[in-house]
């Protein structure tokens, strides 16, 4: 799998979510919840995604999705991936970026997504993502068909939850109480195999990606690549 592959996934990730108490966002009229000083997170159990594929509502899914990245929603988010050929002293050096997603469009026709990649001081990459219902709720369907997990942010990614918990976690944008899920996904096309582990809001109505690791391992020109790709949240503004 090449580089650029790794950053593609990257770009998907940013439509998960995640809420707390903020040191770097804006919630507009909507008040940041409250994290407890010395409060322990709630460990749960390992456990597998629940609910019934087969009474899964494809129609609400959507609405769920829309309702959740609503236009005016802005996140902004540092992103580090670090590549490791496996046998091979040649070093290579991580890519740092910043990504900025602002939500330009919300309805029940399309989300359309303005996104702005910063690497280095290479200049900016503004791109253009857009998701329409009928093909996302063609998507989720066909996808009930295969007995796979339906999420509209990763909707393209068969994933199987390994384990599901909450816990707090602390980054730039601040403290954050959140629903941690780790998923195992397969690779259709070249058999690589990654692990993603996302922490989702809790608290905040229109929830936002915190953090998200992605780690994979992939042959490259017959040579065995292990990569971890981390985004973190560093600010962000719910309408």
């Amino acid at each position: 799998m090449k580089i650029t592959t790794f950053l593609l996934i990257t770009a998907l990730i940013v439509f998960s979510a995640c809420g707390g108490k903020s040191k770097g966002g804006e919630t507009g009229s909507a008040p940041a919840p409250i994290v407890e000083d010395g409060k322990k997170p709630e460990t749960g159990s390992n456990k597998p995604g629940t609910g019934s594929l087969s009474e899964l509502d494809c129609n609400q899914v959507w609405k769920d999705y829309i309702s959740a990245n609503r236009k005016g929603t802005i996140s902004e988010y540092e992103v580090k991936s670090e590549y490791n050929l496996v046998n091979s002293t040649f070093p290579l050096k991580p890519v740092l970026m910043k990504q900025r997603n602002e939500i330009v469009e919300s309805n029940e026709v399309q989300v359309v997504t303005k996104r702005t990649t910063a690497t280095g001081n290479a200049k900016d990459v503004v791109t253009t993502d857009t998701r329409k219902s009928s093909e996302m709720i063609a998507k989720c369907e066909e996808m009930k068909k295969q007995g796979l997990p339906v999420n509209m942010g990763t909707i393209g990614l068969p994933a199987m939850i390994e384990v599901e918990k909450d816990e707090f976690i602390t980054v730039v944008a601040g403290t954050f109480n959140c629903n941690y899920k780790k998923m195992k996904i397969d690779s259709a096309t070249n058999g690589a195999t990654s692990t993603y582990e996302v922490w989702s809001a809790k608290e905040l109505t229109n929830s936002l990606m915190v953090k998200s690791i992605i780690k994979n391992q992939s042959s490259v020109n017959n040579q065995t690549m292990n990569s971890t790709t981390t985004s973190e949240l560093i600010y962000y503004v719910i309408p």
